[in-house]
Formats: C-alpha cells, structure tokens, sequence
C-alpha cells in the first residue's frame, strides 16, 4: 500500500504576531494615497439622515478580509459592514 504524500501546509499567520491585530502592516494595502484621500471624505447624508463615507468602507473592504484571514479569533464583528465600520473608527 502506498501513501500519497502529506498535503502542503500553507501558513496564512503572520511572521511577527502583534498584541492588536489591527497593528499589522502585513494587512494593509501598499496604497497610502487612497488611504488618505478615503479618510479625507466628509461623506453623504442617506434617505435616514445617516451620514455615509462610501470612499472609506471601499478601502476598509480589502482591510478587514485580510484581517479576518490573519487574525481568525480576534473578536471581529461576522457582520461585515459592522467589522468595517469598526476598523474605520480605530
């Protein structure tokens, strides 16, 4: 009987471990521009009066995949607006 070989182990965690996930600079995208510029929006009020910064979630987006994916235990909100909403504020 033969034996297939042992499937490849991939190591998503990162090489240094950061007491707050949200430290990690593996996490983030290499563009700082968009950054800055989606921090800089002042938003849009929708239909309920409820002020709305479109820019920011769209770049929060990657963020808070690569987050989760790292970081699979760190009390992240599963609600994924929530978790960016969250990540915005920090």
């Amino acid at each position: 009987m033969t034996s297939s070989p042992p499937a490849p182990v991939i190591d998503v965690v990162a090489d240094a471990v950061y007491e707050n996930a949200v430290d990690d600079p593996k996490c983030y995208p290499k563009d700082t521009d968009a950054f800055m510029k989606a921090l800089q929006d002042e938003g849009v009020q929708n239909k309920n009066r409820v002020q709305e910064y479109k820019p920011l979630m769209k770049v929060v987006a990657p963020v808070q995949v690569r987050l989760k994916a790292v970081y699979p235990g760190c009390g992240m909100p599963k609600n994924a607006t929530d978790a960016r909403r969250a990540i915005a504020m920090i």
